[in-house]
């Protein structure tokens, strides 16, 4: 049986929307940069905060320190500071090693989870840290209710703008919007599963709605909802200044209500960011809403006068969306071999694909069926109409990439969260290392090595040597000896590191002529980005 193109485009794109689906738990769009404590450090006494940095703000949902005992401490009130995390000690921590739990929400609204270990003056056997959870079914419904959402939105605010400003049929606007607002509000409580990890019978729990809205999506959610109920203001009026009015605000509210959460609208620098979202929005939606009612008005003797107005108009919103598209894509991928390597790559990279041949699509119809329909020729009308339902389709595919971005994070926060150094903890009874490489990634990079006593005095050396070795990989020793600073930390500098994976990190301490201290510890090295 012979496939059609647009069902292999079809399949390609579900296929791919699957296989980023089921990797959601994988991905992480906040990434921790730093923590004070650093992970697998010890430190001499109980330190009066505990911070985490990420590399974009974040709002912190759970927090639970894990002691020596197993004993859990949830730990309330941090105050934040744009990115970072400043959590007050509940007590004076004893001596052991701890875990520091953190479960928090990034811009988008993605939970990210992990464990944070250090010790307080003598290490313990390590506590357990909580599992992270994820409901498939969550992750799914999440997906269709933003899909649904989009569709609503641009289909109807788009469609309302239609119909006030080119041709009053409003066919089909009104359940779009209604749709558009139901999709929001279910949205948001799923936000909430999301993002504390519980399933999808937990919607029926306040806690679950209430950490939805209080996301950076509640704010978009919040904003959207008025904008959709601006937007069935203007359907319902009689007076065409009063719908072009609503008209203008509904669409205006849609553009602020997405640029107010998103990776994209929080990215450097957001004065062209956020402009550029909002620009984006609404120049999707005033194409895409288009396209039904002008499929509707073609089927009517007059729909020639309503086709010549949006020719005029379109090619504003397609020029809107293109460079405002091209300026998110540029900041967002930063390198286009993150097309290929990334999810969020390759999502992009596919509705690349479908924004081509959609604006193919648009061009054909402005070389071939929009002169026919304008000339009278026979046919010209359902041609025209048969590439608009074609537009539609591709149209409802984008959405569904779009949506998927949700799970995926941009490679630019990619790329940060590969640039924060790796770090290494060795401790002794003779002495004891802060190892720290930056970036912690495969690549040449440069190595610090700070010194002391195994009780926390300082270590006065002649001379220091580090090694790495990955036999495991077939990588033999690699040794460079460091130069010791004036604020007596130990650096070298571009010090290769040939491929990710496992090493083990060896110190030679020279204190003097009769005294060498050898330590050894092993380290994870992520890949080159």
């Amino acid at each position: 049986m012979r496939v059609s193109l647009p069902a292999r485009i079809a399949a390609a794109v579900i296929g791919l929307l699957c296989a980023v689906l089921s990797a959601q738990p994988a991905f992480a769009h906040a990434t921790l940069l730093s923590s004070e404590p650093a992970d697998g450090t010890m430190i001499a006494a109980s330190p009066p905060q505990l911070t985490l940095t990420f590399n974009e703000p974040v709002a912190a949902l759970v927090l639970r320190l894990v002691g020596p005992d197993r004993r859990v401490q949830l730990l309330e009130n941090p105050e934040g500071r744009r990115a970072t995390l400043v959590i007050p000690t509940p007590a004076a921590l004893a001596k052991g090693t701890y875990a520091l739990s953190y479960r928090v929400i990034s811009l988008d609204g993605h939970p990210v989870g992990a464990t944070v270990v250090f010790s307080v003056g003598a290490a313990s056997a390590a506590p357990p840290s909580p599992e992270e959870s994820h409901d498939p079914a969550v992750v799914m419904a999440l997906w269709l209710a933003k899909l649904i959402l989009y569709g609503g939105v641009f289909i109807g605010i788009g469609g309302s703008a239609f119909a006030a400003f080119v041709d009053r049929r409003r066919r089909g606007m009104t359940v779009a919007l209604l749709a558009a607002i139901a999709a929001t509000a279910v949205a948001a409580g799923l936000q909430g599963a999301d993002a504390l990890g519980v399933p999808l019978v937990s919607l029926s729990g306040a806690v679950v709605w209430r950490t939805g809205l209080e996301t950076s999506f509640g704010a978009t959610a919040a904003v959207l909802i008025g904008a959709l109920l601006v937007a069935l203001v203007g359907n319902a009026v009689s007076s065409k200044r009063a719908a072009r009015a609503c008209s203008l605000l509904a669409l205006s509210g849609t553009g602020i209500a997405f640029a107010l959460s998103g990776h994209a609208s929080a990215a450097a620098p957001q004065l062209l960011m956020r402009p550029a979202v909002l620009t984006h929005v609404i120049a999707v939606a005033l194409w895409i809403g288009a396209l039904m009612p002008l499929a509707a008005a073609l089927r009517d003797p007059k729909g020639t006068a309503v086709l010549a107005r949006f020719s005029r108009a379109i090619p504003w919103a397609v020029g809107g969306l293109v460079l405002s598209g091209a300026v998110l894509a540029v900041v967002q991928v930063e390198h286009w071999s993150a097309l290929m390597a990334t999810a969020y790559g390759n999502v992009l990279a596919a509705k690349l694909v479908l924004v081509l041949a959609l604006l193919a699509l648009a061009g054909w119809n402005r070389r071939r069926w929009t002169p026919a329909v304008m000339a009278g020729q026979p046919g010209g009308r359902r041609g025209l109409r048969h590439v608009i339902v074609a537009e539609l389709v591709i149209a409802v595919l984008i959405f569904g990439l779009v949506a998927a971005w949700r799970f995926t994070p941009p490679p630019r926060a990619l790329a940060r969260a590969a640039a924060r150094p790796a770090l290494l903890h060795i401790h002794t009874a003779q002495a004891m290392a802060d190892v720290r490489f930056v970036p912690g990634h495969a690549g040449v990079v440069d190595a610090s090595v700070i010194i002391m006593t195994g009780d926390f005095a300082g270590l006065d050396a002649k001379e220091i040597t580090l090694t790495i070795v990955n036999r495991a990989a077939g990588v033999e020793a690699i040794s460079r000896q460091a130069t010791k600073g004036t604020d007596a930390i130990w650096r070298v500098e571009r010090f290769p590191i040939p491929q990710d994976g496992r090493w083990t990190v060896s110190l030679d301490i020279l204190v003097n002529d009769f005294e060498k201290i050898q330590l050894e510890g092993a380290i994870d090295i992520g890949r080159e980005p």
